[in-house]
């Protein structure tokens, strides 16, 4: 299945400043190439990273797999890029099975959700 690749015009921030460019892209970025553009373009700012996540739109990364796909999809709404998972206090058994989720979050990502990074 081919990605539909889209073009994006605008001031992007990058490690040098602000840059007018024109980005093609799909789920990642394919091309990036400086050119003009008008005053009014939108300005581009790269996604936060959270390292210190426990949850998130009434999901608590303690309760397995679908909570942090649910917890991803909210921070990801709400502009965060990518997130490290934050277990509680728990007793072992608990931990365990909070990184076992991780884990599997981590080997079947969804596009429209933040990364989860550990």
């Amino acid at each position: 299945m081919s990605k539909i690749v889209t073009q994006t015009i605008g001031h992007w921030w990058t490690p040098d400043g602000f840059v007018d460019a024109a980005c093609q892209h799909d789920l990642v970025v394919r091309s990036f190439e400086p050119r003009e553009v008008p005053e009014s373009a939108s300005l581009f700012l790269p996604a936060p990273v959270d390292l210190h996540v426990h949850g998130g739109g009434g999901h608590d990364c303690m309760s397995g797999d679908a909570a942090i796909r649910g917890m991803l999809r909210t921070h990801a709404q709400h502009g965060t890029g990518s997130m490290l998972a934050t277990s509680v206090t728990a007793p072992f058994d608990e931990i365990s099975r909070f990184v076992d989720s991780v884990v599997q979050v981590m080997r079947e990502s969804d596009s429209e959700s933040a990364t989860l990074l550990g």
